[in-house]
């Protein structure tokens, strides 16, 4: 497969941007003062 680098910095940029948005979720549900579940 020629494009195997290209898959893999797509897949490595796409967990990156999870990441962020897990840190962000945390972030939000900390800063929250009620627990929703």
């Amino acid at each position: 497969m020629r494009d195997g680098g290209q898959f893999g910095q797509i897949r490595q940029c796409g967990a990156a941007a999870y990441d962020a948005l897990q840190m962000r979720n945390h972030t939000l549900h900390t800063a929250l003062p009620t627990d929703p579940g």
